[in-house]
């Protein structure tokens, strides 16, 4: 299958943002294939090609931004696909029903979108909220993250969320330490972050 199949298959819902940039990344013709194409802000700093190879595919915006960019790719060299937004339409009300402190790796928003599937707008919220409650458990508050949200993950099963505790006294800028356990092995993971 060449890119521009790929492409389409990723507009329609028939392939990952990951599995599209795996065949981008391993295609010696992609670069060529994307000449010439201009789209704000998504080639500020260069082609398209480099937007799609330079992404963090973990995170769930990743996947919105090529759903928007790559369908204005297409009419521009004229291939026809099909209209079918519901799947990004799922994703972008997951993503604003997501709480401020959380930014799941993509995994997680395939699972949601699995889960909403077929409910209204009001029940897929519902849904959502209730998943993220029972899925991302935390001790007193939620972390106050200086960065972005980097919630622990084992596996694919989210870590409970200790608490944080500030290492100013041992740097020169604000930071925190996150701490992060999982009951079922009792092993802690955490992550400093630095603003």
């Amino acid at each position: 299958m060449d890119l521009i199949e790929d492409i389409k298959s990723f507009v329609e819902g028939r392939m990952s943002a990951k599995e599209l940039y795996e065949k981008a990344a391993s295609n010696p013709d992609a670069e060529d294939l994307f000449e010439g194409f201009s789209a704000k802000p998504y080639t500020n700093d260069g082609s398209l090609y480099l937007y799609i190879i330079s992404q963090n595919y973990d995170k769930p915006d990743t996947n919105v931004n090529l759903q928007d960019v790559l369908p204005k790719f297409l009419d521009w060299k004229g291939v026809s696909y099909s209209g079918d937004n519901s799947a990004l339409q799922e994703y972008e009300l997951i993503l604003k029903a997501m709480p401020s402190w959380l930014n799941p790796p993509e995994f997680y928003i395939k699972k949601l979108q699995d889960k909403i599937q077929g409910n209204d707008a009001k029940q897929a919220r519902s849904i959502i909220k209730d998943e993220i409650k029972r899925d991302f458990l935390y001790l007193g508050k939620p972390p106050k993250w200086l960065q972005s949200p980097s919630w622990i993950f084992n596996g694919e099963k989210p870590m409970i969320f200790v608490g944080q505790l500030s290492l100013d006294a041992l740097k020169h800028d604000t930071s925190q330490l996150y701490v992060f356990i999982n009951l079922e092995d009792d092993t802690t993971r955490s992550i400093v972050q630095t603003a």
